[in-house]
């Protein structure tokens, strides 16, 4: 097929809107059928729903007793490894209206909801992405790029373990939009789905506000923390602070998944160290010291679409490489790729996109190495830092671009339209 007949299949609204589909389709057998009733399935979800039914029942759910208590009520065993509710009050926004709800029905329907979500990232990537106006920004050279963020792992895994990562990565994206156009509500919405997992989000959120934006940024803290003061004000916990001390303590200490050597990203890399702690508070203060540099740069230069991207990217290149966050969490990679036509090159494109995708798969691959006669210790290494590896490289890769892209005496070529090369 020539070049002006692949211009106008990837063109063609019915061929994208297809494509779309058939995308949506492996993300739903991927992150449902294939991995249905395997041990983590939902597994996530019990927490803010078990949450949910304690606030209703007029009990706090950071009350390690009366949490478990009501675990066990509705799933007959006790949480695995002596695992606690630690999420912010704000997840109440998503647990209270859930937990009226029968357990099997509010499962299919928070996963609906997340599925809602990622088209949700989809379109708000798509637009922020995009100078159209349009209605369905998708249905053009974006879908392609859209379609192909199914392919990537965390959302899979996300759905699959009932975690609330594409909701949170939607409140993000919807923070931004909302910020850019000027649209108050859409931004404070946005902001609070943003606080229930502030690992993902705290980076993107204090770009807002490095960006110069105080008055609105401070419009969101108010929010969360009246959200937040209420929901402890109504149901109060006894000894608030030894008892959430006491629920992370065993979440880190008796949860072998939460150890600071089995989280994504750059200080990772380092966490089975005695000093796995502290270089994951050191990656942190980087990544936000990095942000209001990138806030800053960003500023500085003429604001152009493609100018903007290429600094949003690094945001979420910074959020995923320096937070303490595991494969579930790495969903804000679908903006990243859904904006990679702002990056100049295909060579860089497809690195991008494979970086991100061999690192999503580790926890896939690692099993299969070990099959082929790798020592179990080098498998279950990759398993654990493929995706920090990836984060790293990813990281440099975007640095030496941006060196090489806006260093000095160098800029960026002038604004291009979606899709072109």
């Amino acid at each position: 097929m020539d070049e002006a007949r692949w211009g106008a299949l990837f063109r063609s609204r019915w061929a994208t809107g297809c494509f779309l589909l058939l995308a949506f389709a492996i993300l739903f057998y991927m992150s449902t059928i294939r991995n249905k009733g395997k041990n983590i399935w939902d597994y996530d979800a019990r927490f803010w729903y078990t949450g949910g039914v304690c606030w209703w029942n007029g009990e706090s759910p950071y009350d390690q007793e009366v949490h478990t208590r009501t675990w066990v009520s509705f799933f007959e065993v006790p949480p695995m490894d002596k695992a606690t509710f630690v999420y912010p009050p704000t997840i109440a926004v998503i647990s209270l209206p859930m937990s009226l709800l029968p357990w099997k029905i509010a499962a299919w329907t928070f996963r609906f909801t997340s599925f809602l979500a990622t088209a949700g990232i989809c379109l708000l990537a798509a637009r922020l992405g995009s100078e159209s106006t349009e209605k369905s920004p998708l249905l053009g050279p974006l879908g392609w790029y859209a379609g192909a963020c199914a392919l990537l792992g965390s959302a899979h895994q996300a759905i699959f373990q009932g975690q609330l990562s594409l909701i949170v990565v939607f409140g993000c994206l919807a923070a931004w939009y909302g910020h850019q156009r000027r649209i108050l509500w859409l931004f404070l919405l946005g902001f609070l789905l943003a606080s229930i997992k502030p690992q993902i989000s705290l980076i993107p959120l204090l770009y807002i506000l490095f960006s110069g934006n105080v008055r609105w940024f401070t419009y969101g803290v108010m929010l969360c923390a009246s959200v937040s003061l209420f929901m402890l004000i109504a149901v109060p916990t006894p000894d608030l602070f030894a008892a959430y001390d006491g629920s992370m303590e065993n979440h880190l200490k008796y949860q072998y998944f939460n150890s600071w050597s089995w989280y994504c990203g750059v200080p990772a890399l380092f966490g089975a160290t005695p000093w796995g702690k502290y270089f994951m508070l050191l990656g942190i203060a980087l990544g936000g010291a990095g942000t209001a540099w990138v806030a800053r740069a960003n500023a500085k230069l003429n604001d152009t679409l493609s100018n903007r991207l290429r600094h949003q990217q690094l945001v979420w290149i910074i959020a995923m490489a320096a937070m303490p966050v595991h494969i579930y969490d790495l969903t804000g990679q679908y903006f990243i790729v859904i904006t990679l036509w702002a990056m100049p090159g295909w060579t860089r494109r497809a690195t991008v996109f494979a970086c991100m995708l061999v690192g999503d798969k580790s926890y896939q691959i690692a099993p299969r190495l070990s099959k082929i006669g790798l020592p179990p210790e080098l498998s279950d290494w990759a398993r654990v830092h493929g995706a920090s590896v990836m984060a790293t490289m990813l990281l440099i890769a975007f640095i030496l671009w941006y060196w090489r892209d806006f260093g000095p005496r160098k800029t960026l070529n002038p604004k291009r339209e979606p899709g072109h090369s």
